[in-house]
């Protein structure tokens, strides 16, 4: 029967050790200063950048295995003690550190695709404010010009009512007046 790794020892076999952002900083700046052909803000040639994996800050390096990645963090842990003083003590303070720095990285990718959001929400809203309210304006004009039509008609229906009314009131008048001479 073959041993059976603990959990601890399992997650050890998984997870590479965190690896410092100081430390890599440190790895960097070295690489920076070693000279390998710095122009003008670029290290090494255009048709390198195409070629790298790896770029941050006007650097272009070429990827490096995992040997060499541990040799060179060793190395620039070696170099500055205050980077091996910085480093964490043991494999739960390394995935600590870990796990703080993907949550500072996914808050500052929210940041920015809620500020993006944001800006886009706010124009948008602008815009929409505007159409309301030109909307609103429009309707509020229709419903007085409709007030204003009911209320002429009104007075005009009124208005013929009461020429109705006179024009039956003169008949009977004349009905009446024809009627007082015609039988007496």
């Amino acid at each position: 029967a073959g041993a059976v790794a603990q959990p601890s020892q399992r997650r050890a076999q998984l997870t590479p050790p965190a690896a410092s952002t100081a430390a890599i900083a440190a790895m960097k700046r070295m690489k920076r200063n070693s000279g390998n052909g710095y122009n003008g803000g670029h290290y090494g040639s255009d048709d390198e950048d195409a070629d790298d994996g790896y770029a941050d800050n006007n650097t272009r390096c070429p990827t490096l295995s995992a040997e060499e990645e541990l040799a060179a963090l060793t190395a620039a842990l070696n170099a500055d003690p205050a980077l091996r003083a910085a480093a964490p003590v043991d494999e739960v303070d390394g995935e600590t550190l870990a796990m703080q720095y993907e949550l500072l990285w996914q808050q500052q990718a929210n940041r920015s695709v809620l500020t993006n959001l944001l800006g886009r929400v706010a124009a948008v809203a602008d815009e929409e404010g505007e159409f309301y309210a030109k909307m609103e304006g429009e309707l509020s004009e229709a419903a007085a010009y409709m007030s204003k039509v009911r209320e002429v008609r009104r007075m005009l229906k009124r208005e013929k009512r009461e020429a109705d009314q006179r024009a039956a009131l003169e008949r009977a008048a004349a009905a009446a007046a024809a009627s007082s001479r015609g039988g007496a």
